[in-house]
């Protein structure tokens, strides 16, 4: 029994003892429980008022005859209850049964006061029982929980034992409140709550809807203006009050609340927009260091954005890759998709621009060797291949974006710098190797690749030899980084073998080059390499090669019918495919086949997209039994501007011509100008009597309908330094019975191509604390989609993402395919083997534009 059962309980008995007979009207039936719970003195008559006073009245009469054959013995107490109103003293029947004994007959309010007073400030008192309506058990726990710590009497009964902070978080954000709020006449002590721990003064309170634009513009421009330099001021704001230190702390906490809780996310949004709109706090010229930190309003972070350029311009380019890393953590960027993957644009656009001018930094004034220079490019430790890297990883996330960017100024500085490096190291190579000549003292050559790396493990398992065309050097150490459970790995510089094609390039990688080759013409006037004996003008040439040096024990597969085909789908069936054979070769000509195409967009997405793919090859072979693994390339490319007519140059003349390509020429004997630079074989380490010429820099021979935009075959660092990946590859784990994935979309509809999903891992006992997983969206059978972006644990090589066991991630998806609209499944895939650990859908989907 609370504290005011326990008054009025006493009161009762008190009169009782004092009257013996005690009337007790209560119209609102707030004590109806509580009576059948009094201690009532021994042998009390309860008599209960069912409807009809005459009734009671003669139950009553009854029992004072009873009293009166029993005089001489003590009377026992009459409690006479009436859950009603009395009526009026001309035709009250139980006038006479009052006048003989108590009248009981005050409210709750009343009671409760007196009950609790001592406990409560008169001003409390107030509050808490301004509502007439609370019932004796709210007022009973109110009453046990005493004087609360910021959150006042009928407002515990709506949001319950809670800080004040989350008081009006929750009230702001959780429209279901409303109705509690009024059931319990909660506004005034909300109010009043307000007042006292926000700073916020009180005026009339005239509905909700009010109050809570007075609260949510009081609360947003609190934790703006705490976060702004003093001196800076926010004019549309200067008439509303500033509290003080511990009132501005709790509006901070309250505004943070509502930004962290995923719950709260949309509602939040939705009052900032709205506040922001009010007090036109876009029209406000700040300084964008400002609110640098601000996580308030979008404006700041559109300010923010502009700011980024600006910053560049001023040559401050650390200050601007700063701004974009914390901006990249905000509020904003974390939880809407578009703002995340601008700032991310930013973000690489700036990391390529520093890291371009620093290898320009790096090669001014100093005379280099093609060894250095090489050394420099592929150091893991800060080589110049970073910046390639950065550059694939810029043109592939900005092949997704559809809208307008804000920063075309950043976008252009960071290609132009990205360009200038190219161009700078192109000339210095070509005049290195014009003063050195072609060698390269101890870096590996391609063409001893099979020898040392294949060759000696052909009398065991099956030893699987990626030849991937034009897998650069950067993309070759990120592909050795998503592999991150190989062993004994290692990636190595390897000059390709020249001119830097796929014809000349792949023959390089076959048995007996170490030997030495040559490249020579077909019968038919065609290019071609000669490696031993064997005449190597294309893939069925380097097979039948390969069978013959594995004694038939060969098995040709390519990386998509690996992927894809249903005769590899599961390990067994790969299995027994792999029985008896001694060398598996994956042919993967997908980056070669997209940069040929010259749809710029579709092979800025593959470029990428092919690391996942390879990662899930090797995985998808291991699963199946192979341990030791050996990826390589042919040749490197280049993929930047279109070409101009300014950068298109005649081949040499009065010759023959043999073939042509953008960045090599191949014949006999022509002409020699500055735009080019000539060798004959013999000087490129190779055999034959042909003579080839390379373009200076970036510049390209003239070629009828050649390709604009992406081209190998010359001598740049990035077309001639190839990557050699060596490892050992464990079976993949398999996900424990006991784990739990899930996807939460919320709605479950899609009307955006970009669109967010909360995914979460849950491990059993002896399961790992972190899985790496993949999201992709199916339509019709078909993938049309996956992951750009995540809260944390993403990688934008591998589109992989590491969940933390437990913690709740929310992953940005992109539908990349033209349909407009449908039913799409979001799946969850181990990073590994591929196997589907969650679904969610069908979901339709629907886009306007």
């Amino acid at each position: 029994m609370g504290p005011v059962s326990q008054y009025v309980a006493q009161l009762v008995r008190r009169k009782l003892d004092q009257h013996l007979v005690l009337v007790w009207y209560d119209p609102t039936r707030v004590f109806a429980e509580l009576v059948d719970h009094l201690d009532l003195p021994p042998g009390t008559r309860l008599a209960r008022f069912a409807g009809s006073y005459f009734e009671l009245r003669a139950e009553a009469e009854e029992y004072f005859a009873r009293m009166t054959r029993t005089a001489g013995r003590p009377a026992a107490p009459l409690l006479v209850y009436v859950p009603a109103a009395p009526l009026p003293r001309q035709i009250d029947p139980l006038l006479g049964l009052a006048a003989a004994g108590g009248v009981l007959k005050e409210t709750i309010v009343t009671l409760a006061r007196e009950a609790l007073r001592g406990r409560y400030s008169e001003s409390d008192l107030d509050d808490l029982l301004s509502n007439p309506n609370l019932s004796l058990a709210e007022l009973d726990r109110l009453a046990a929980q005493g004087p609360s710590d910021g959150t006042m009497g009928v407002i515990s009964l709506v949001f319950g034992p809670v800080a004040t902070h989350e008081v009006f978080a929750r009230y702001l954000t959780e429209a279901d409140l409303e109705a509690a709020v009024a059931e319990k006449g909660a506004l005034p002590a909300l109010a009043a709550l307000a007042e006292r721990s926000l700073g916020l003064p009180r005026e009339p309170v005239v509905d909700q809807a009010q109050f809570k634009r007075r609260l949510a513009r009081h609360l947003l421009l609190t934790d703006l203006r705490a976060g702004l330099p003093k001196g800076v001021s926010i004019p549309s704001a200067a008439g509303m009050p500033v509290p003080d230190g511990a009132q501005t702390k709790i509006c901070c906490m309250t505004v943070e609340l509502m930004r962290q809780r995923l719950d709260m996310h949309s509602a939040y949004k939705e009052l900032a927009v709205q506040v922001e709109r009010e007090f036109n706090l876009r029209q406000i010229s700040l300084p964008a260091a400002a609110v640098a930190g601000s996580e308030t309003f979008p404006f700041s972070d559109d300010l923010c954005l502009a700011a980024v350029e600006d910053l560049l311009e001023q040559g401050d380019v650390e200050g601007a890759r700063d701004l974009a890393a914390r901006r990249l953590q905000t509020f904003w960027a974390q939880t809407d998709e578009r703002r995340k993957v601008q700032w991310k644009i930013a973000q690489i656009a700036l990391d390529l621009y520093a890291e371009a001018r620093r290898v320009l930094e790096e090669v001014k004034g100093r005379r280099l060797t093609p060894v250095t220079m090489v050394e420099r490019h592929a150091a893991l430790d800060g080589g110049w291949y970073r910046m390639d890297g950065l550059h694939r990883a810029l043109e592939s996330i900005l092949a997704d974006v559809e809208e307008q960017l804000q920063f075309e100024r950043l976008l252009r500085r960071a290609r132009e710098a990205y360009r200038e490096a190219l161009e700078v190291l192109a000339d210095r190579l070509l005049s290195a190797l014009e003063e050195h000549g072609f060698q390269f003292d101890s870096i590996l050559h391609q063409t001893d690749i099979f020898h040392r790396f294949v060759e000696p493990h052909l009398s065991g398992s099956p030893v699987a030899y990626f030849l991937v065309d034009a897998l650069r050097y950067e993309m070759g150490v990120d592909l050795l980084r998503l592999l991150d459970r190989a062993q004994e790995a290692e990636v190595r510089p390897a000059i390709a073998a020249v001119p830097t094609i796929t014809v000349v390039g792949m023959a390089a990688l076959m048995p007996g080059a170490e030997k030495g080759m040559a490249v020579v013409t077909t019968p038919s006037g065609k290019l071609a390499a000669r490696v031993g004996e064997a005449l190597l003008a294309g893939a069925a040439d380097r097979l039948k090669l390969l069978e013959s040096v594995t004694g038939g024990a060969l098995l040709d597969i390519t990386l998509d019918e690996l992927l894809t085909s249903p005769k590899y789908a599961r390990p067994t069936q790969l299995k027994e495919r792999l029985a008896g054979k001694r060398l598996v070769v994956i042919r993967a000509v997908e980056i070669d086949s997209e940069g040929e195409s010259d749809l710029i967009l579709p092979a800025r997405r593959g470029m990428s997209r092919v690391l996942a793919d390879l990662k899930r090859a090797v995985h998808r072979l291991a699963a199946a039994g192979v341990e030791r693994f050996v990826i390589t390339a042919d040749h490197g490319y280049l993929f930047v501007d279109h070409l101009n007519e300014a950068m298109k140059i005649d081949p040499p003349s009065g010759g023959e011509e043999v073939c042509r390509h953008r960045r090599c020429w191949v014949g006999r004997g022509g002409d020699r100008r500055p735009s080019f630079v000539r060798f004959r074989a013999a000087e490129l380490g190779m055999g034959g009597d042909l003579e080839f010429a390379f373009p200076r820099g970036l510049g390209a021979f003239k070629v009828p309908g050649a390709v604009s935009s992406y081209y190998h075959g010359g001598l740049t660092l990035q077309e001639l330094v190839v990557p050699v990946l060596t490892f050992r590859m464990p079976a993949p784990e398999q996900a424990a019975a006991g784990d739990v994935f899930k996807i939460r979309l919320d709605p479950p509809r899609v009307t955006n191509r970009f669109f967010m999903v909360t995914v979460l891992y849950v491990r059993s006992l002896l399961s790992p604390p972190t899985r790496r997983v993949r999201l992709e969206l199916v339509a019709n059978g078909q993938l049309v989609g996956h992951a750009k972006a995540s809260q944390y644990g993403y990688d934008p090589s591998s589109e992989e993402i590491t969940l933390e066991s437990g913690k709740d991630n929310t992953v940005t998806l992109f539908f990349k395919a033209d349909q407009a609209s449908g039913d799409l499944v979001i799946q969850m895939k181990d990073a590994e083997s591929g196997a589907v650990l969650a679904e969610e859908g069908p979901i339709p989907f629907e886009f306007t534009s």
